[in-house]
């Protein structure tokens, strides 16, 4: 999603020397003013991010190691800090998961990095800032307003128009409501996908079939996006630690099963993908966009009656408290608290 509302002097120059963002995505409203937090250093060194806010132009990259965006903005980054680095403030904010401040430490040591380094251990800003992928590009102006927004490898700041001033502040979509915890989950049928194929035929997955076991559902926006590629990536690579493999985990979009099989070979996904391509179930689950063809990124557990007993409605793909707090309530469930 790309976000941009006008400006002048250097942050406009800067917005021109830059990469058209991801589609798919949220992040913090336009025109917010930057949100005041601390986030640690690599050394456990707590740095506050006011102290660089209201002086200058600052860009802010929400990024981790793995990121295959963010390895693709880098040289733009590069470029951008070597002609406008004395006048606009880089920081880059690595997100913790699936990261350690060594692993961060080793890749600085292999690429020239123009950002100041700090790493968000407790999420604070990736909260603050309503992070919802990595590759999130924030840029504020030297009073502190958000000016720009963007997630992907393919961000050209410099093309887009002036957000109208009805943009400015708008707050993100509310949430449409969906069962709730003790509801009986609505039953649903679609077909699916795995790494090793697609299902085109019935027997479809029924969720009903699954009755006697917990049920973990993610609806999320759309495939290959960065915030849903951290999202199942973290899934796969956790899922005894999160699930077990009596647990049933169904991720939920609106792609083809074509892309689904595709998006879940290239993770290596050990759980099925289902499509939801006229998002009826997303809508009953209360996890549909307001953009046709997207979901929002929420998260059901249900519990082996066939109830839900956890709802995420505004799962974060980058923040570890997301999943410790899915894992719990997958265990609980398994143990039927």
């Amino acid at each position: 999603m790309r976000r941009l509302v006008s400006t002048g002097g250097i942050a406009a120059a800067l917005l021109l020397a830059l990469p058209l963002a991801g589609q798919g995505e949220s992040g913090i409203p336009l025109g917010t003013r930057a949100p005041l937090v601390s986030v640690n250093d690599l050394d456990g060194k707590a740095v506050d991010l006011g102290q660089w806010v209201g002086k200058k132009p600052v860009l802010i990259e929400f990024w981790a190691t793995w990121c295959s965006n963010c390895e693709e903005l880098l040289p733009r980054f590069v470029a951008a800090h070597r002609e406008f680095g004395d006048r606009v403030e880089f920081l880059g904010v690595n997100v913790t998961v699936n990261q350690t401040p060594e692993r961060v430490r080793r890749y600085l040591e292999q690429h020239t990095v123009p950002f100041r380094i700090l790493y968000d251990d407790r999420g604070a800003s990736t909260r603050a800032y309503q992070a919802p992928a990595c590759s999130f590009v924030v840029i504020l102006d030297a009073a502190g307003r958000v000016i720009y927004t963007g997630v992907g490898a393919d961000q050209r700041f410099g093309v887009a128009q002036a957000a109208p001033d009805s943009a400015v502040g708008r707050p993100t979509a509310v949430l449409v409501d969906g069962p709730r915890v003790g509801d009986r989950a609505s039953d649903f049928s679609l077909p699916w996908a795995s790494r090793d194929g697609v299902v085109t035929t019935e027997p479809w997955f029924s969720l009903s079939a699954q009755r006697g076991r917990v049920v973990v559902l993610a609806f999320f926006p759309r495939a290959f996006t960065p915030g849903c590629t951290a999202e199942m990536r973290t899934f796969a690579e956790q899922y005894t630690e999160l699930f077990g493999d009596d647990v049933v985990v169904v991720g939920i979009s609106a792609d083809s099963l074509e892309t689904q099989q595709r998006f879940a070979a290239s993770l290596g996904l050990p759980f099925r993908l289902l499509a939801d391509q006229d998002q009826r179930v997303a809508r009953a689950y209360g996890s549909a966009a307001d953009r046709p063809g997207y979901n929002r990124r929420t998260v059901y557990v249900l519990n082996r009656k066939g109830e839900v007993s956890y709802t995420d409605l505004r799962f974060r793909a980058l923040e570890p408290d997301s999943y410790r707090d899915l894992g719990r309530a997958v265990a609980d469930a398994r143990q039927g608290r």
